[in-house]
């Protein structure tokens, strides 16, 4: 899971492959208990979809410009530009779901 930050957020997108943030916090109990289930779909969608994670409390301008005011949230890049937003926790089959479209 690549970790992004204000100063990196920019890089992430510069490639072919999409992108999906995950937007997180330590304190969020809903973003621990998701994220074995993010790891285990980034795990087999290896090398055809980029998966982030930026920490809501350590980068406040990239949670301000994406309008981030609940988390777990996840945003979907492609070539740059936002195709999707989902909120809340997500299950394995749920998340593989969102993401399958773009992965081919």
């Amino acid at each position: 899971m690549l970790e992004l930050t204000d100063a990196t957020i920019d890089r992430a997108f510069e490639g072919e492959r999409p992108v999906l943030v995950y937007f997180w916090a330590p304190w969020c109990g809903p973003c621990r208990v998701v994220r074995p289930t993010l790891d285990e779909v980034a795990h087999h969608f290896d090398r055809r979809i980029v998966f982030a994670q930026i920490n809501v409390d350590d980068a406040p301008d990239t949670t301000n410009r994406f309008d981030i005011y609940t988390i777990p949230c996840f945003l979907l890049f492609l070539k740059g530009r936002l195709q999707l937003r989902f909120v809340g926790p997500q299950g394995r089959i749920d998340l593989a779901r969102r993401l399958y479209p773009v992965s081919e």
